[in-house]
């Protein structure tokens, strides 16, 4: 029910009392709720404390203060320039030659009002309630004004529509202002009003303070830093969201209908949005935003032989995924020339080649065929939002900064499993997670009933027996196939049910949810009966496809670790260790992929030191790091750095030991202190390691650290079952004694 009084007359200027406010809250002629006065989101002002009380959004606003907050910006000036010559209806520049012959050359547009004068001056009266303060910029269709509502006091803009002769798209376009005027979202401009002035139509919205997204960039040298763009952009995607729920459109997408103010977005200028039904009224969109079955309709009228598209969510995605690529290039690209409908290759870059999960994310928004896009705004959010926090997290780790973020709840695969695919772990694919179950499966329910730890080969007899038979029970099969070691039944499975995909939920169309699914158990097969080369290809697909996730990263790691490829596993090792701490498997693989210790340190030290794997990550820091002091004795350089760089080296292994004792076995930890005491004594022989201070407590002189080693030997022998190996140990240890005669 609307909190509306119903049964009152409108006052609106275009009823004359002629309508009432029913009981749905909306006048019976026009469709406008009743008006009331309501201050401007866009010009209320900025929270001094980011815990204000919150606002009670059902009772209006005061707009007391709101002149307070000084006029919009104006040009002064009222003669239009030459330059700013532009077609109404496809927004191109005209030339003299045009403006005399009255029609644009581009798309026969009828030029009225003269592009070369104002429709509106300042001070001009529009419906006896809007005085004219003068044009702010222009727009698509034209000039945009700035005006004050002298009923309410607030400022408000007034940009105008596009003209049509043709009835119905006018019932049309009538009919969309009715849904226009119930958009109510606090990340979208309100409209307030629709009127006419000399026979022209205009648009009334509220006046937005801030800087545009376009500006933003300009004052920022033409380019937004890569965690800016696409945290603004995720700002602004739950108000396209908003419209496509409730069937419309936005059409005209881009940087310059974005304004930024604190921390809060503001999607602007709706003059352009319509029904997604709508196919007879004209619409506006950009070049260069324009999605490309849009463009081609555009450029030849709709008279092809194809059926002529219209904007949709699919254009929409497409002028998500184009803004965000202009707020992280700028415009000399090729927008609109070599690149219309097309993005620069990840090498012509930088910004590319350091995120390619955002190339990814910007190819897959704007492919050429729709149902390749992303299926809504929805699906987007949640890219963009893995994106965003991977961004964050690895500019967070060059800077040094320890920040922990946790990854966003993944919608798609279960949490990175607690393993570090070494050789006392199950396989490396161990470490991969699963797909979730598609919650719209008709057998959902029933495969989350069954345990996921149980016997594979038992599970896999049951999902066998399991009714009906959809797409994720299938997929199930073949995990548990797998899981069984039966690469081979699982591969027939998969076969299977990729010749039987239509039938069974759309696995050979990458635009359905189960699409990537396919893909990401081939690369599980090829993995399972060891032909890697075989897993790059479909991981590399489900990347493309779900390019916010993680999982396809760690896929793509092990795949390549195993092919022997290891600097490119350790690329996607990298990036997964720093955007989820908690995935265990990327630490660990990133170490074994380095070949320098001080690198397999770095790795070490990313494991957490909350996880159950941490005291093995510190003793292999340990084992790194005697190591690269062992690497040292070899080395050429000066003596007094090769000193400096063994105290250093020593001193670090000697706290991670002392810190991580007790969290170690006695024969790992006796292990790791033979290492250091022999390598200390080996550094100090051969002078690049000083005879002061201590070792692990001991003396740091010959006879000292001699009866160290002696010492751990005899104790490591004491803990070691193995009668060949204590007799070994105890042997050893008597060849290194100081022999006495008493």
């Amino acid at each position: 029910m609307s909190n509306e009084p119903s049964g009152v007359a409108c006052v609106r200027p275009r009823c004359n009392g002629k309508g009432i406010i029913g009981p749905r809250g909306r006048c019976t002629v026009c469709g406008h709720p009743p008006e009331r006065q309501r201050e401007t989101r866009g010009d209320r002002p900025p929270p001094h404390d980011r815990w204000e009380a919150p606002i009670d959004r059902t009772r209006p606003p005061s707009v007391a203060n709101d002149s307070a907050s000084g006029p919009p910006p104006v040009i002064s000036d009222e003669r239009v320039p030459p330059d700013d010559w532009r077609c109404e209806g496809c927004g191109h520049s005209l030339g003299a030659a045009a403006v005399a012959d009255g029609r644009c050359p581009g798309c026969g547009h009828p030029l009225s009002p003269a592009p070369t004068t104002l429709a509106l001056r300042t001070d001009d009266l529009v419906e006896g309630r809007y005085r004219i303060l003068g044009r702010m910029a222009r727009g698509g269709q034209g000039w945009i004004y700035a005006a004050k509502d002298e009923r309410s006091g607030i400022w408000v803009v007034l940009k105008g529509l596009l003209d049509t002769g043709d009835t119905q798209a006018r019932i049309a376009a009538e009919r969309e202002r009715v849904f226009l005027t119930a958009v109510e979202h606090p990340d979208i401009v309100r409209i307030r009003d629709f009127v006419t002035h000399n026979g022209a139509e205009y648009i009334v919205m509220d006046y937005v303070r801030g800087d545009s997204l376009e500006k933003m960039r300009r004052d920022q040298n033409g380019r937004l830093d890569p965690a800016d763009a696409t945290r603004h952009v995720q700002q602004l995607l739950p108000a396209l969201r908003y419209l496509h729920e409730r069937g419309l459109v936005y059409c005209d997408l881009k940087p310059e209908n974005v304004m930024v103010r604190s921390d809060a977005i503001t999607l602007i200028d709706l003059g352009g949005a319509r029904r997604a039904d709508d196919l007879v009224s004209p619409y506006l969109s950009t070049p260069g935003f324009r999605a490309p079955e849009i463009d081609d309709a555009h450029a030849s009228g709709g008279t092809g032989s194809a059926p002529r598209a219209y904007p949709s969510v699919a254009s929409d995605i497409y002028a998500v995924g184009r803004t965000l690529a202009v707020l992280l290039l700028g415009t000399g690209w090729g927008l609109t020339g070599e690149h219309r409908h097309s993005l620069p290759a990840r090498d012509e870059h930088q910004v590319f080649r350091d995120h390619e999960s955002l190339h990814r994310l910007l190819l897959r928004a704007t492919e050429q065929d729709p149902a390749a896009r992303f299926t809504d705004i929805a699906e987007l959010e949640h890219e963009v939002l893995g994106v965003t926090h991977e961004i964050l997290a690895r500019q967070g780790s060059r800077r040094k900064i320890d920040r922990a973020l946790p990854p966003p709840l993944s919608r798609r695969f279960t949490p990175m499993p607690y393993l570090t695919g070494e050789d006392d772990d199950p396989p490396p694919d161990a470490i991969l997670p699963s797909p979730q179950v598609d919650p719209d499966d008709p057998a959902a329910a029933a495969l989350a009933a069954i345990p996921a730890d149980g016997d594979p080969s038992t599970i896999a007899r049951m999902l066998a027996e399991l009714t009906p038979m959809t797409a994720e029970v299938q997929l199930r099969r073949v995990r548990f196939e797998l899981d069984a070691g039966r690469p081979g039944k699982a591969r027939d499975l998969l076969e299977e049910v990729a010749r039987d995909g239509g039938a069974r939920g759309g696995l050979n169309d990458p635009s359905r949810p189960a699409g990537w699914r396919v893909d990401w158990y081939r690369g599980l097969v090829a993995l399972a009966e060891g032909k890697p080369a075989d897993a790059a290809e479909p991981f590399d697909r489900v990347f493309s496809a779900v390019p916010g996730e993680l999982a396809p990263r760690l896929a793509l790691a092990v795949t390549y670790e195993r092919a022997g490829d290891h600097d490119r596993a350790a690329e996607y090792y990298d990036v997964v260790s720093v955007a989820d701490r908690s995935a265990i498997g990327a630490a660990f693989g990133l170490a074994r992929c380095r070949s320098k210790p001080t690198d397999r340190i770095a790795a070490y030290a990313r494991v957490p030191e909350t996880s159950r794997f941490h005291p093995e990550a510190r003793a292999r820091m340990v084992e790194s790091l005697v190591t690269s002091l062992t690497a040292e004795l070899d080395t050429s350089t000066p003596r007094d750095r090769s000193m400096e760089l063994a105290e250093e080296r020593l001193d670090r292994a000697c706290r991670l030991l002392r810190n991580g004792e007790r969290e170690m076995t006695a024969p790992r930890r006796l292990g790791l202190r033979l290492r250091i005491f022999r390598v200390a004594s080996a550094l100090l022989a051969a002078g690049a390691l000083p005879a002061t201070g201590t070792v692990l407590g001991h003396p740091c002189d010959p006879d000292s650290l001699r009866l160290a080693v002696e010492k751990t030997l005899l104790e490591l022998a004491s803990h070691t079952e193995d009668r060949r190996t204590r007799v070994r140990l105890v042997d050893e240890a008597n060849r290194i004694r100081r022999w006495t005669w008493y």
